[in-house]
């Protein structure tokens, strides 16, 4: 990976105030920016709309105006 000198001076400072080496610093910030994420990226379970049906009836939702 390439970062600038202004990059690696920041990632530098980051995992020296948490005493932590450079690689551990970005292994730990590439876990915590992806956790929760399934693997195309996206963050499940954003909506719980208390339906366990709805799933199965989104086009009949769809259809009905979309909770109007």
């Amino acid at each position: 990976m390439r970062l600038s000198d202004d990059e690696h001076r920041k990632l530098r400072a980051y995992a020296r105030r948490r005493g932590w080496s450079l690689n551990e610093a970005l292994r730990r910030m590439i876990d915590e920016s992806t956790a929760g994420r399934a693997a195309d990226g996206l963050t499940p379970g954003l909506f719980d709309s208390g339906d366990a049906t709805l799933a199965r009836r989104v086009d009949e939702e769809l259809a009905n105006g979309f909770g109007e």
